[in-house]
């Protein structure tokens, strides 16, 4: 089973493991490049501080990893949210350089 938590080096925030990224939320949003998925990671206003995530599986094929997550999120006006996210990574050069993700909140 792989670990349960998600680093700092497995953080898909930490700028040192992004490239110049294109980053879709089926559903929800499509972002290019590091800044915007930086201002999109941190989530919004209704939502306090980053969630806590746990990764429940992962597989990797050549360039590719998917990892499925569930994770909780404190909202700010009292309470928490659970969720659960399939994300896929596709790499370059051992760096993300592109995100796909769906997810149930």
């Amino acid at each position: 089973m792989p670990d349960s938590s998600l680093g700092d080096q497995a953080s898909p925030g930490n700028p040192s493991r992004i490239l110049p990224l294109r980053n879709a939320t089926f559903g929800a949003f499509h972002l290019t490049g590091k800044d915007a998925y930086d201002k999109a990671i941190d989530g919004p206003s209704e939502l306090v501080g980053p969630p806590h995530l746990e990764v429940v599986r992962m597989v990797e094929q050549d360039d590719v990893v998917m990892a499925e997550l569930t994770g909780t999120v404190k909202r700010a006006a009292g309470g928490g949210m659970r969720m659960s996210r399939a994300e896929v990574f596709v790499m370059r050069d051992g760096k993300i350089s592109e995100r796909r993700a769906g997810s149930s909140d």
